[in-house]
């Protein structure tokens, strides 16, 4: 038996085994056997996508809506390197990938063949396992070894923490042998069954939450980055009322309660005396947070204790605000239902504290509303017109830089799940990202919200037969990237116009026709509620570019002066 059918063979039965459905295949002559080998299997879900750059991301959107490990595979040498971006985005976000990527045997690395790297441990900062199968001809010991090889990287996916694993396979020549796979090594029961620990809170981790609850008289949460339908939004309402708790959150969180403080950034700017309100313990959770505001005031916050719950059991501390005095390693939920069990420890101080902040959020509201009343055309204005006209209910993917920062002004955390690259927060695969989660996600409207640059960046992620009738993308173009106006320091130097905002008058009208999709392009606020009418009433994928003026970003900044005069 060649080794080549050998592993395509295992390899393939075990991705069937650890729930693997859909596959993405970059096309290539040195991967071809693993991806037509699969395919002659009638199982998986076979995608073609040209651009592995983009693959990475779609797969992790895919990934991402259905909770199951995805699989992508490319050829060798610098097609590999191109899942770097994509697989260091799904380590950081804890999204299970499986990198496959063929390679030539070790004996014609560095031999000045074609199309050949050294592609052991490629991604080996950002990776959960890294492994490469064996070529040489099979054995009885071989056969155990990639049986225990392949099941110890694609368990890796799930424990002790979600993220991406590499599987780089060395295939011999001549590649398209028949068969391509073994039907006895295919329908054997090869799978490895590793049972993980229970990460339900320990009595003595529950006492000390209860006794530092019960000396605090600040109390503060703030979430993270959720995925969507996390189911914690009511057990967070019982601590809220409970224990009179601050509870900061942002729509990446995905979760709300009645007196939450969705809105950080435009809360926050109104304090004046940092130690009436800062907590003097807080309470963590989720993945990144956007707000770099919240960040730094915590920092120069007074002394406070910071429990901080993570499910990685990987032991790694996470420090956001430099105070951390307890990381609790359980089930998010889990270790949330304990702390709701916790006697009530309402006191007059924690509901001073906690009306503090309520008057805070609520004169920032007022004066939010207030600001919008007599908004100039900008890009705040239109994603008051945005969030006004897409579906309720929705899906609606935030791309990094500033629709991610100005979608977190407005009150509409609970009327739609948020998805963002917040992992890395780059802006190259969150068209990619958005296409791979509404491919699998038919029955709800996605709404993508996008920067132009962002947007011509990834736009290879329409490069393919995945772009589904359900997703409208909607780029907001303000000739070049705004965010460096709106941020101390671009804009003190000579040459940040051409360097680092990269002013321009490129559209994206051209891209829309060669890839076949409906466009539209809207250049005032008041065409912005019938078209966004037709988008949602028609059936097609659909790309709106709404072309801002360049100060949107004096509007911003005199919106921030405005919520604290």
């Amino acid at each position: 038996m060649k080794s080549n059918t050998v592993v395509i063979s295992m390899l393939g039965n075990l991705l069937k085994s650890y729930g693997v459905s859909q596959i993405l295949v970059s096309p290539g002559s040195r991967n071809a056997p693993i991806a037509l080998g699969f395919k002659s299997m009638n199982f998986f879900k076979m995608h073609a996508v040209v651009d592995e750059r983009s693959s990475a991301f779609i797969a992790a959107g895919i990934a991402l809506q259905t909770k199951k490990p995805v699989a992508i595979i490319c050829t060798s040498g610098s097609a590999a390197l191109n899942y770097a971006p994509g697989i260091a985005e799904a380590f950081y976000q804890k999204i299970p990938l499986i990198a496959i990527t063929a390679d030539r045997p070790a004996a014609w690395i560095n031999q000045l063949e074609g199309q050949t790297i050294n592609q052991i441990d490629l991604f080996s900062n950002y990776i959960r396992n890294s492994i490469s199968l064996p070529s040489e001809p099979p054995n009885s010991e071989n056969l155990i070894y990639l049986k225990r090889q392949i099941n110890q990287s694609l368990s890796s996916t799930r424990y002790p923490v979600p993220g991406p694993v590499h599987i780089n396979v060395p295939l011999s020549e001549p590649l398209y042998e028949k068969p391509l796979i073994d039907d006895l090594l295919v329908n054997q029961d090869l799978i490895i069954n590793i049972h993980h620990p229970d990460l339900t809170l320990t009595e003595d981790q529950k006492v000390s939450i209860s006794k530092l609850l019960s000396q605090s008289s600040k109390l503060m949460f703030i979430i993270g980055q959720m995925e969507t339908d996390n189911g914690l939004s009511h057990i967070l309402e019982k601590i809220e009322k409970d224990h009179k708790a601050v509870i900061l959150t942002e729509h990446t969180s995905n979760v709300i309660t009645p007196e939450c403080i969705s809105c950080i950034d435009r809360t926050i700017e109104g304090i004046s005396e940092d130690e009436i309100y800062s907590p003097d313990l807080l309470i963590t959770f989720g993945e990144a947070i956007v707000s770099k505001k919240i960040k730094r005031w915590l920092i120069d916050c007074p002394s406070f204790k910071h429990i901080h719950i993570t499910e990685d059991t990987t032991g790694q501390i996470v420090d956001t605000f430099q105070r951390i005095s307890n990381t609790i390693i359980a089930n998010i939920p889990d270790a949330l239902v304990s702390i709701s069990e916790i006697p009530k420890t309402k006191t007059k101080e924690k509901q001073s504290f906690f009306n503090k902040w309520t008057a805070l959020a609520k004169k920032a509201r007022q004066k939010h509303e207030e600001y919008l009343d007599r908004l100039p055309y900008s890009d705040l204005s239109v994603f008051k017109k945005l969030f006004e006209n897409i579906p309720k209910g929705s899906k609606i993917h935030l791309a990094n830089s500033s629709p991610v920062r100005y979608a977190q002004l407005f009150d509409i955390q609970g009327e739609f799940g948020f998805l963002s690259n917040r992992g890395v927060s780059g802006i190259d695969g969150s068209v990619s990202t958005a296409v791979g989660y509404s491919k699998v996600d038919p029955d709800n409207w996605n709404t993508l919200i996008t920067g132009e640059l962002g947007f011509l960046y990834d736009s290879n992620a329409l490069f393919n037969k995945l772009v589904s009738d359900n997703l409208i993308i909607i780029v907001i173009n303000n000739s070049g990237g705004n965010i460096f106006k709106i941020i101390p320091g671009p804009t003190d130097f000579e040459g940040s116009d051409e360097l680092i905002i990269f002013d321009h008058q490129y559209k994206c009208k051209g891209i829309a026709e060669n890839f076949g999709i409906q466009y539209t392009a809207v250049q005032s606020i008041d065409k912005i509620d019938s078209v966004l009418s037709q988008a949602y009433q028609g059936k097609k994928a659909q790309i709106i570019e709404i072309i801002t003026p360049k100060e949107s970003s004096e509007t911003l900044k005199n919106y921030f002066k405005f919520i604290t005069s």
